[in-house]
């Protein structure tokens, strides 16, 4: 059981960083589904405020320290976070969440149509400053 555990948390941490997406690089935002522990929970504190708690938000916590950021956490509907992560509202998600062929998928489907995204807007930028180039170019040219 501990084995599987500790694959889970590693496959979770580098299927998580191989997507992070934030745009804040002050902080680390992690999507749950606070409702299975021991892996995630909510619990009232000692100041009676609902804290996040369990396996996944300890691991969390401790990438977060390592990326020298502060964690936040987001409670959702499991059947969503996945979506939520493709999207981009969070930078990791965990949530005992299983390995699955079709997961793997999805998210290498997810992360190409990312990079795929970020070149077609370098691209544009690229010709657009390339088209205001050469119009200066042209003005330049017929003043001459």
């Amino acid at each position: 059981m501990k084995k599987i555990i500790a694959m889970t948390l590693a496959l979770m941490l580098v299927l998580s960083i191989a997507v992070f997406a934030s745009a804040d690089d002050t902080k680390l935002v992690l999507g749950t589904s606070a409702d299975y522990p021991p892996f995630e929970f909510m619990y009232l504190d000692e100041n009676n405020e609902m804290v996040y708690g369990g396996i996944d938000v300890s691991a969390a916590g401790y990438i977060a320290e390592q990326m020298d950021r502060e964690l936040l956490v987001e409670n959702m509907s499991f059947d969503y976070l996945l979506v939520a992560l493709s999207k981009g509202d969070y930078d990791i998600v965990m949530a005992a969440i299983e390995d699955t062929p079709e997961r793997e998928i999805s998210s290498a489907e997810d992360e190409a149509k990312r990079i795929i995204n970020e070149a077609i807007k370098n691209a544009e930028s690229k010709k657009r400053e390339a088209l205001v180039e050469a119009k200066e170019e042209i003005h330049k040219n017929r003043s001459e």
